[in-house]
């Protein structure tokens, strides 16, 4: 790794590019293998590798250049039609990646791109000169009908000259020429671009890479001044023209290059063929000049643009801006909300008991006002930060598909995975800890749910499986779900192997219901594989997934219908940080169980209550509930051990319920979450604490662990 200038200031910047265009190419790869004609697709990973080859020549890395320009070449074969795409192709290119992360990764830890990528080069080399695959042969006919549109009539000369304004004056050849009048007929801008960049810009070449990146959405460039290989290598002093392909009009093109550092001035002007020319377009655009030129003035950074036309000027459209912020920095937000939150919960009480105490006065009703106030404000900018901490569970979906594609090959099946929703936003600290359970269910759902094309076929099903991963809002919760029209769970497998490895008794196994005979798929060590492959079958991938899910609040529930397939419903609060609560009092102590958790609140008299099998149970509207006395499993004194009436919580576990005897009910309340610390550790039924308006500590309680306290779940007693 070589480089004559100092590249750490530009690291940041190189490593979150690399990352998003590796993660491009993850995605389109595995569609390509698919969707083999899609040439905007094969457009957009061309680009990909294009904008990473050039990025990290400018940075010194020579590795990951020399590797993305390997991939192009095959990329360039397969776009011409050279090759056609196949599974072999898509394997080098998927190995080709891989190789791209590692080397990625081994920048960013600080170490030199050194993998040893000779003959993975060589291979890629070999493709794409055909020798290494074997390429079918195509009619000329057959070449034609699958090639890019292109337009029929041809322009005579070996070059056509193209002026916009006495200082513009440019060459195109046939080839350029031709894109230019296929863009005209099909109602395509296209535009000439100057940019020039400020003096002193250090990293030239990243910094027009940068910029062609940003315009890969917004069209395709047809042509640069000077070219890519020179502005690679920087033989350009501080000036790099591009002609742009687009539906974008100038404003958004200006918007777009107007957003990145170190860019000194921008001139954007329409592409008008000359009338001399021998080939005018069909739709050429108008001779009214439309001329944007940018400057910005430094130290001030001001901006100033200059629109020059012949029509009536139009304002430019407001875009969007958006700023990479430290996820730390966020943190230490949502912290200070959540102080915000607390400090407003205790001036509202301060509040009553002045009012209780002296009661309506103008200082009183104005700290009314100002409690009021602060309280709507302090509401305001904690939703502007959950905003902020919000990402789309895309970030986690996207990895899926090339996993789902390498597992199913090497199991020997044939699998449709299908993606829903990826757009839905998720608080990040959930997002980071939903992505394992998520890859334990996906591996399970291949390994042990979709069967062999065979057995598919002679249960009349087709050869290919289908897997669907998707992602919604519900109320205020997140639902994802893992659904496969597989082989389904038997439960009377399940209960079988449960009593085998002493998790459950015969006898109970015996009064469970077949949904709660699949829910024994959750204990530690439980496995009915019968061969331990290692995709799954270990016995520890669903305990994994629960207790994961359980750590970020979550809850996960399963149908299964044997022979048609499985359905696990995973679901998650918006946020781990803030979320609204029932407070209830148990003696003096305040305890919080949370609202995504409770599903009613009833009043039991002391002789309504029955037993079964030596449990506590009373009849809710005919059916059985389960009742727990919160103080025993807490250990603490109760004032309600001698009452003949007391309130219940009802919760909800998956399907099953459960009510908890309290003492009294607080209420419902928006609480901040505080984590119980490293000194005190995880507590059994015990999910973290509070603190009240009033300055009380209050615990939050962990319903799961609760019940599993009492081994009311493994005896199917919580039903």
């Amino acid at each position: 790794m070589t480089s004559d200038f100092d590249v750490s200031q530009y690291m940041g910047l190189f490593l979150d590019e690399a990352e998003e265009q590796l993660q491009i190419l993850d995605e389109s790869i595995v569609v390509l293998e698919h969707d083999k004609e899609n040439m905007d697709l094969l457009n957009k990973i061309f680009r990909a590798a294009h904008t990473l080859k050039g990025s990290s020549a400018s940075m010194g890395f020579d590795n990951i250049a020399h590797l993305t320009h390997a991939m192009e070449s095959v990329l360039d074969r397969l776009r011409h039609r050279d090759l056609a795409v196949t599974t072999e192709i898509a394997d080098l290119l998927l190995e080709s990646l891989d190789n791209l992360r590692i080397l990625v990764n081994q920048v960013a830890n600080g170490q030199d791109d050194e993998l040893d990528i000779t003959e993975l080069v060589d291979k890629l080399k070999k493709v794409a000169q055909g020798k290494a695959i074997e390429v079918p042969n195509k009619s000329s006919e057959q070449v034609a009908a699958t090639a890019e549109p292109k337009v029929t009539e041809q322009v005579k000369d070996t070059s056509s000259k193209v002026t916009q304004s006495p200082t513009s004056t440019y060459t195109l050849d046939d080839v350029e020429m031709n894109v230019i009048q296929a863009a005209y007929l099909k109602g395509f801008n296209v535009w000439h671009i100057v940019v020039k960049l400020v003096p002193d810009c250090l990293m030239k070449a990243a910094r027009a890479y940068i910029v062609f990146n940003n315009l890969k959405d917004a069209g395709e460039v047809v042509k640069t001044i000077p070219s890519v290989q020179d502005i690679e290598e920087e033989k350009f002093q501080d000036t790099f023209e591009i002609f742009l392909v687009s539906q974008e009009d100038a404003y958004v093109i200006n918007d777009i290059i107007k957003s990145i550092s170190e860019i000194d001035q921008v001139t954007i002007e329409p592409v008008n063929i000359d009338k001399s020319s021998t080939t005018q377009p069909a739709n050429k655009i108008p001779d009214t000049e439309q001329k944007i030129q940018t400057k910005t003035e430094e130290p001030e950074k001001t901006v100033k643009t200059e629109v020059k036309t012949t029509a009536d000027k139009h304002a430019a459209p407001i875009k969007s801006q958006t700023v990479r912020v430290d996820v730390q920095r966020l943190e230490n937000l949502m912290n200070l909300v959540g102080e915000l939150v607390i400090d407003r919960t205790r001036l509202l009480d301060v509040g009553g008991g002045l009012k209780n105490k002296l009661g309506s006065g103008e200082l009183v009703e104005t700290l009314e006002e100002v409690s009021a106030h602060i309280g709507r404000i302090t509401t305001d900018l904690q939703e502007e930060i959950m905003k902020a901490r919000m990402f789309p569970i895309e970030q986690v979906f996207n990895r899926f598909p090339r996993m789902v594609r390498d597992l199913a090959q090497k199991a020997h099946k044939e699998v449709d995975f299908i993606v829903e929703g990826k757009e839905t936003e998720l608080d990040r600290t959930v997002i980071e800890e939903i992505g394992d359970p998520l890859i334990h269910l996906l591996r399970n759902a291949i390994d042990h749910g979709i069967e062999s094309p065979e057995e598919r076929v002679a249960a009349g099903k087709p050869r290919q499986g289908t897997v669907h991963l998707r992602a919604f809002h519900q109320e205020n919760q997140i639902v994802i779900t893992v659904e496969d029209d597989g082989r389904g769970m038997s439960p009377d497998k399940i209960r079988q192997t449960a009593v085998e490895k002493g998790i459950i008794s015969a006898e109970a196994a015996a009064r469970l219901s077949d949904r709660e005979a699949i829910n024994l798929i959750f204990y530690a060590g439980f496995s009915t594989a019968k061969v331990i492959s290692d995709i799954s079958g270990r016995g520890v991938g669903m305990d994994i997934v629960r207790s994961h899910i359980e750590k970020i609040n979550g809850i996960i529930d399963i149908d299964s219908v044997y022979g048609k397939g499985t359905r696990f419903t995973i679901k998650l609060p918006l946020t781990l940080a803030i979320n609204r609560s029932l407070l209830v009092y148990l003696g003096e102590r305040v305890f919080a169980f949370p609202l995504s958790s409770v599903v009613e609140i009833i009043n039991v008299e002391r002789k309504d209550i029955q037993r079964v099998q030596r449990r506590e149970v009373v009849m809710l509207r005919g059916e059985v509930l389960p009742i727990l006395k919160l103080h025993e499993l807490l250990g603490i004194p109760s004032e309600s051990e001698g009452a003949e009436k007391f309130p219940v919580v009802v919760c909800g576990i998956s399907e099953k319920r459960i009510g908890f005897v309290v003492d009294s009910l607080l209420g419902e309340q928006e609480i901040v979450i505080k984590s119980l610390g490293d000194y005190i550790g995880q507590v059994p039924g015990l999910a973290g604490a509070t603190i009240m308006g009033d300055g009380r500590v209050a615990l939050i309680l962990d319903v799961r662990g609760l019940v599993g306290q009492t081994g009311a779940e493994a005896s199917g007693y919580a039903s």
